[in-house]
């Protein structure tokens, strides 16, 4: 899971579930800007390496718990709205 940098290994897990599901939530709506891929096009190597890597993160901690995405709640994408989404930034 994501955790903060300064928090203990032994932090609590809701926060880690929290940073996670604000971070797919980022990746999601940001995909929705006008022109996206025309901005993904002009990214920079390192952004879209920083971007390849949150998605590694998130990919690995999503299991069985995770929860379908519903646009009226905050909740973690699963496996599948995952891969989706990864597909729209073409990594």
């Amino acid at each position: 899971m994501l955790l903060p940098a300064n928090a203990a290994p032994d932090a609590a897990p809701d926060a880690a579930v929290a940073d996670a599901t604000w971070v797919e939530q980022w990746l999601l709506h940001t995909s929705r800007i006008p022109r996206f891929e025309l901005t993904l096009d002009f990214a920079e190597k390192s952004t879209t390496t920083t971007i390849s890597g949150l998605f590694a993160l998130l990919e690995r901690g999503t299991g069985e718990a995770a929860e379908p995405a519903d646009e009226g709640r905050s909740a973690r994408l699963d496996g599948t709205a995952l891969a989706s989404l990864r597909a729209a930034y073409t990594l």
